[in-house]
């Protein structure tokens, strides 16, 4: 019997074993469409939403190649945090606290 072959990929805080090529395309698919497409910009829970499951039901893949996408999205989504908005962050609390005190 041959020996197994695969990668080690260290994603987020875990090493993964990757050995399945349907698995390691799709991650690097996943994470190239976050940063061509999605890279700072706003995103809405509704859109996270529809493009997470959209990915899992898509029937255009198979899905180990569409955990491996999403698994990718969601490590460049995490791994690209955009910068600190110090200001927005000030609006937002300042808004807060003048609606709890009317």
């Amino acid at each position: 019997m041959p020996p197994e072959r695969y990668c080690v990929r260290i994603i987020g805080n875990s090493f993964v074993k990757m050995a399945d090529e349907a698995f390691t395309q799709g991650l690097a698919h996943g994470q190239l469409t976050y940063e061509k497409e999605h890279k700072s910009k706003q995103l809405s829970d509704i859109q996270i939403y529809e493009l997470l499951i959209g990915s899992m039901i898509s029937v255009a893949h198979s899905g180990r190649w569409n955990v491996g996408f999403i698994t990718g999205w969601m490590q460049a989504l995490f791994d690209k945090q955009p910068p600190r908005n110090e200001w927005l962050e000030t609006q937002i609390t300042v808004q807060i606290e003048e609606i709890a005190t009317t």
